[in-house]
């Protein structure tokens, strides 16, 4: 009878640390990497034409604000981006550049549902 606790007890704990990883993945919804918010912004409208005119070649920055980066910029003072990021995770900012023509595009997008959040963009002739 003490084995047959035993056996169940060590059984249990390891389906816990079987499942405690999944679960925090599933509950979470996991987060962007770099390379899945730059695909993502790839996707926008803007992106595909600034690519398309420039043959490809843009400079592409990726940045992962954090919930205390965003934060520090909300102190700074008020504006339309800062009011459209979210208060309890952090976001990717994409920027693709290329200044011949000029396009300059600017995403944010929200690490845990890939979502676009704010988009910006000029074309400089």
């Amino acid at each position: 009878m003490k084995a047959n606790a035993e056996s169940t007890l060590v059984f249990v704990v390891l389906v816990s640390f079987v499942l405690t990883p999944i679960n925090m993945f599933v509950v979470q919804g996991g987060s962007l990497t770099r390379e899945e918010a730059i695909e993502i912004s790839r996707n926008a409208l803007i992106v595909q034409e600034a690519l398309s005119k420039n043959k490809g070649t843009m400079l592409i920055e990726a940045d992962y604000w954090s919930i205390d980066y965003i934060s520090v910029e909300r102190e700074k003072g008020p504006g339309d981006i800062m009011e459209k990021l979210p208060d309890d995770h952090g976001v990717w900012r994409v920027r693709w550049i290329n200044d011949a023509p000029g396009y300059h595009i600017l995403h944010f997008i929200d690490e845990l549902s890939g979502q676009v959040l704010y988009e910006m963009w000029f074309i400089a002739g």
